[in-house]
């Protein structure tokens, strides 16, 4: 089996994911799992034939978002119907009650299957867009992003299969996009192609609201483009206006659905539900952006004091650009990168860097005020920027640094996953994870 073959590397994350993970599988209903999962009566009703079944689920979509639902079980009916195929798989084998001890099982390990997909994907497109990562540095990024322990929120708690079931279409999206002979975003062909992620940019778009960035990531990716020289190794990663305009085949069908699925969110749905805005402003929200964006940076490049509680006193919206004195100087910080990308924009790199994890956050930056204001797990799509700068890191010391790359690799994977490892402790149940927040914040 060749070095790259998709199976091997998909069978290398999943053991890896397992191993790594495994701690959790039997782990408790934790905060809204209770309320999402173990104690929904639609989700463990008794399974009468697959016609009731279906005709079940289509009543679900046709009620949509119920009013007074907390959960709102229609608003994100792709996550909803896979819990109910976790319950139809405990059925199967005779456990018909979440109080039973092996009911969170199937659940843990759906996340994790989907978690280690996602990852898989990540290679897959790493490998699309950068020909030369496929001696082995797309695997060791997407190992990178599997083992990250920002990531344990989405994963390891149930009721975070959103952010990992709506990353992984979205990076499906963007896999077929990407790397693609221009002749294929176009014409007919590229027309299909376009129509087919528009119905997987519906799926994500029903699965989380983030999913509203996915057509303009996918246009920037159709415009990017390697060069090779003739020994099949990268020149040079370039962004071109004219080529996404070529192919705007391919991104035009999907951008006409998830427009219109979001349209019809922000005028029906009302996902903010009368919340306040941060810091009781618009201004305030922007200063608020600032330090939140650089906290977010943060926790990719130190992933350690992790929580599973912003609110409160964890972290104290601002007031203006001296309420506290780190909005601004974060301000300040978040120009000089936009400068520099501006300045450098003719190389993609620059593109797949701040602008794209800034694009990717945007969502859920409060400029529609919603309850959740900031959340370790909201980091689990935007990642792939910090993974594209990876890539090109790794590159970098392959070409100037040689040897060095296959020592960083092994340490850098075997930090995250100690921390990871660690980080699992406080996700068995709801008082490890209670007390771990209080010692990360005790405030």
């Amino acid at each position: 089996m060749k070095p790259d073959a998709p199976l091997l590397r998909f069978l290398i994350l999943l053991v890896v994911g397992t191993a790594l993970y495994a701690p959790v599988f039997d782990g408790q209903w934790v905060f809204d799992d209770e309320r999402l999962v173990s104690g929904h009566d639609w989700l463990w009703r008794e399974a009468t034939g697959v016609s009731d079944e279906l005709q079940a689920w289509g009543e679900v979509l046709g009620a949509g978002p119920r009013e007074g639902d907390e959960v709102r079980t229609g608003f994100r009916p792709v996550r909803f119907f896979s819990y109910r195929l976790d319950v139809l798989t405990l059925q199967a084998f005779g456990i018909d009650s979440p109080d039973h001890p092996s009911a969170p099982i199937p659940f843990h390990v759906h996340n994790l299957l989907l978690h280690v997909l996602a990852a898989w994907i990540l290679s897959a497109l790493l490998g699309r867009l950068f020909p030369w990562t496929r001696n082995g540095i797309h695997l060791a990024v997407a190992l990178t992003f599997l083992v990250h322990p920002v990531q344990t929120e989405a994963v390891a708690w149930i009721s975070g299969r959103r952010d990992v079931l709506f990353a992984l279409i979205y990076l499906w999206v963007l896999m077929g996009v990407s790397g693609r002979p221009l002749e294929q975003l176009q014409g007919w062909g590229g027309w299909i192609r376009g129509l087919g992620w528009g119905f997987c940019g519906a799926l994500a778009m029903a699965t989380k609201e983030m999913s509203a960035t996915l057509p303009l990531v996918a246009a920037l990716l159709t415009g990017i483009a390697v060069s090779r020289d003739s020994a099949g190794e990268s020149d040079s990663v370039s962004f071109s206006l004219r080529r996404m305009f070529q192919a705007r085949a391919a991104w035009l069908p999907l951008t006409g659905i998830v427009l219109f699925m979001t349209l019809q969110l922000l005028t029906e749905n009302n996902p903010g539900a009368g919340t306040t805005r941060w810091g009781g402003s618009l201004w305030a929200t922007v200063w608020t952006d600032a330090r939140a964006l650089v906290e977010y940076m943060a926790l990719v490049v130190a992933p350690w004091g992790l929580t599973v509680d912003y609110s409160h006193a964890a972290f104290v919206p601002s007031s203006g650009p001296f309420q506290p004195l780190s909005s601004i100087l974060c301000m300040v910080l978040l120009l000089a990168i936009s400068a520099f990308c501006w300045r450098h924009r003719r190389s993609a790199w620059a593109l797949l860097g701040w602008p794209l994890f800034f694009i990717l956050l945007s969502p859920v930056l409060q400029w529609i005020p919603h309850p959740e204001r900031f959340a370790e797990r909201f980091l689990y799509l935007p990642m792939l920027a910090p993974m594209f700068l990876l890539v090109g890191f790794w590159r970098y010391l392959e070409r100037d640094y040689p040897g060095w790359r296959q020592i960083l690799i092994p340490v850098l994977l075997v930090i995250l996953a100690l921390l990871t490892r660690s980080r699992l402790r406080d996700w068995e149940g709801p008082y490890p994870l209670w007390k771990s927040a209080v010692e990360a914040e005790p405030r």
